[in-house]
């Protein structure tokens, strides 16, 4: 049985979670970023993991990268299909909404995880939960690997109908005011939410501990920053991962959602290496 282990992130934890996975089923770790340079993405395994971080919210909580990857992967009929995603508060409807990105392709979403890690924006994740998050992941990992190894179908967690309707008013004004910011950012008062994050690079910059050195646009797992007189120049596809604040090593860049923020997260296990590996022939 061969596994492909699929994984997008931004600032490592994401990456943890796919590098251990496919450490213990003994499957390819591969990044979505190196494989979309494909038109048609084809995998031989029988086994295949979705490992993605939850964030873009407003629509459906999967990054527009994994929305995209899943387009381009062949047909997924009678392959064991498994995703996993990371979060630092909830998943709400993200793996539903893999589930029917999947379905699109012929196969159908096997099991599901929500992994919480913390929190790569403000509110920043306090140092010993940041613990317990990581103790909880490796007990965690057995149990997943487990359940792959014996091909369970787990069914798909969904919201409860209830407190969906109860909650629907707040979910629709917090959906609006992200969406607000994020038009704010980018420029473009009227722009579609994955436009409206495409653009947020519009509104960073950096400050005089910049020198040049490139590690943001050699980290940046979708091409969007050019080294242009020594300073970065973002292109205008962001992913809104965060890769580029937290892993600059002067801490010289700001805007987006991290506007005025001096504090940076990226996973302790992860090292900028690990991160430019996944970035390598992208």
């Amino acid at each position: 049985m061969f596994t492909d282990i699929y994984y997008f992130s931004g600032t490592g934890n994401s990456f943890v979670v796919a590098r251990d996975i496919a450490r213990q089923l003994d499957g390819e770790l591969l990044p979505m970023a190196q494989m979309m340079k494909d038109p048609e993405i084809v995998s031989l395994a029988d086994v295949i993991g979705i490992v993605f971080p939850v964030h873009n919210v407003v629509n459906g909580g999967v990054p527009a990268i994994v929305r995209r990857f899943l387009t381009r992967l062949e047909t997924l009929a009678d392959k064991y299909v498994f995703a996993v995603c990371t979060c630092g508060g909830g998943s709400g409807d993200a793996l539903i909404n893999i589930d029917n990105l999947v379905k699109d392709k012929g196969g159908k979403l096997s099991a599901g995880f929500t992994i919480k890690m913390p929190f790569n924006c403000p509110p920043f994740t306090k140092e010993d939960e940041q613990a317990n998050r990581f103790n909880n992941w490796n007990r965690k990992l057995s149990e997943i690997c487990m359940a792959v190894n014996a091909h369970q179908q787990i069914k798909i967690p969904t919201v409860n109908p209830i407190l969906q309707t109860l909650f629907y008013p707040l979910s629709l004004m917090m959906h609006a005011s992200i969406q607000n910011n994020y038009r704010k950012l980018s420029q473009a008062p009227k722009a579609e939410f994955d436009e409206a994050v495409r653009f947020v690079d519009q509104s960073f910059y950096v400050d005089d501990n910049c020198n040049g050195c490139g590690i943001c646009a050699k980290v940046c797992p979708v091409v969007n920053i050019e080294i242009i007189e020594n300073k970065p120049v973002w292109l205008h596809h962001c992913e809104s991962c965060l890769a580029c604040f937290s892993w600059c090593p002067q801490h010289a860049i700001f805007g987006g959602i991290l506007s005025g923020k001096t504090q940076r997260y990226h996973h302790p296990w992860v090292t900028l290496d690990d991160m430019l590996t996944g970035n390598e022939d992208k």
